[in-house]
């Protein structure tokens, strides 16, 4: 894994795996459980039953994406609303696609992926996945300057950071965050 796998690593774990650091994340993640409760509560109102929430299993799923995105992206994706938005939903589905596809790539010989659609469906769940996460930090970058032009404090926490302590280049938050996103998810 090397040396530079190794820098890469430490400058995310500082703000992600320490006790103290991860302290900081509190405040999102009750935001994030005081919204879930609530959707919990809706769907228990409109079963049939009055009390059976039918996809507990989806709607977990949906909480952690939510969650681990709030932390990650500093910025809510959607995932707990009535309708979640469609570049949101292709994510998600893009996601499944590409762990779906996952086992293939992994144990298949790599003779097969030209010619097997799994490889495919495995680079394009990839690809989109990268081109959300790349959205959403870009967007942060934008933010972090827009307030630095006006001579206002940037303030954040994990992207923030990422993105303004000068230890990662843009390429590799780039390269890193969705692959810390989906830790988190997995997780």
């Amino acid at each position: 894994r090397g040396e530079k796998w190794r820098a890469l690593r430490t400058v995310l774990n500082q703000k992600m795996l320490k006790p103290k650091e991860a302290k900081n994340y509190a405040g999102s993640i009750n935001e994030v459980i005081s919204d879930f409760m609530t959707r919990l509560q809706e769907l228990r109102r409109q079963s049939p039953s009055g009390d059976t929430v039918t996809d507990m299993a989806n709607e977990l799923y949906r909480f952690a994406f939510e969650g681990v995105s709030y932390i990650v992206f500093e910025t809510r994706i959607g995932c707990l609303e009535k309708h979640i938005p469609p570049e949101t939903q292709k994510f998600i589905d893009s996601i499944i696609q590409m762990f779906k596809n996952s086992v293939y790539a992994t144990y298949l010989p790599q003779w097969t992926r030209p010619i097997l659609p799994y490889w495919k469906r495995y680079m394009e769940g990839w690809d989109n996945v990268f081109d959300f996460g790349n959205k959403l930090v870009d967007k942060k970058m934008s933010e972090i300057q827009s307030r630095l032009e006006k001579g206002e404090e940037v303030q954040g926490e994990f992207l923030t950071y990422l993105l303004s302590s000068g230890k990662l280049s843009l390429p590799e938050v780039h390269g890193s965050i969705c692959e810390v996103l989906l830790a988190g998810v997995d997780t």
